[in-house]
């Protein structure tokens, strides 16, 4: 993938820190300057969610979340796989961009990059992948929602899961005959709990 258009960030230690990372840091960075509502996917860490602003999300995809960006005069989105996007700029993800406006936030606070990422809550994703090659219909959708019980349902692109400290979203690839499951929650153990109860209702 040669565009530049991701960041992945690496702590002062050495430490990969995940690419979920970028974009929370970058929309945190982007608000305080212009407050508005944050676009997302269904796919994005929970961690925006604790900026004190709105948040949508969207089916995932660039063009799905730049959209609605435009639509909603956002002034700061994207997705967590470490691409930011800030309209005022260009409506696209840019990993030079997503450089700047995250140095810009250590430099201008004058904190490394580990104390930079203690703002937001300390959470755990996993992403996994099981071979599908068939149509996500209402009839697994219904199986899934049986088993789990969630509070709050988003069946936009595939079916999100939501409760007050955790969430999963099961989608069918766009590019390959699988289907992705990604789960967050406060610790791994509970992220995994909840990945082997949709594979288990999948099985």
């Amino acid at each position: 993938d040669p565009d530049a258009d991701r960041l992945a960030l690496v702590d002062e230690t050495g430490k990969a820190i995940g690419e979920e990372f970028t974009l929370a840091l970058g929309v945190a960075e982007a608000i305080e300057h212009s407050p508005g509502t944050v676009v997302v996917n269904l796919s994005t860490s929970a961690m925006v969610e604790s900026l004190g602003v709105p948040v949508i999300r969207t089916p995932v995809g660039e063009i799905n979340v730049t959209k609605k960006m435009l639509e909603l005069d956002s002034p700061a989105g994207g997705e967590g796989n470490g691409g930011l996007i800030i309209p005022a700029c260009h409506p696209c993800r840019d990993g030079i961009l997503a450089v700047a406006v995250v140095l810009n936030r250590l430099t201008r606070k004058g904190i490394p990059l580990t104390q930079a990422i203690e703002e937001f809550p300390k959470l755990t994703m996993i992403k996994t992948k099981i071979s599908f090659d068939g149509t996500f219909d209402k009839e697994m959708t219904e199986t899934i929602l049986r088993a789990l019980s969630p509070e709050k349902i988003d069946a936009a692109d595939g079916i999100r899961l939501t409760w007050a400290d955790k969430w999963v979203h099961v989608r069918a690839s766009n590019t390959e005959p699988i289907l992705r499951i990604i789960a967050e929650a406060e610790n791994l153990c509970e992220a995994q709990k909840l990945v082997e109860s949709v594979r288990s209702t999948l099985a």
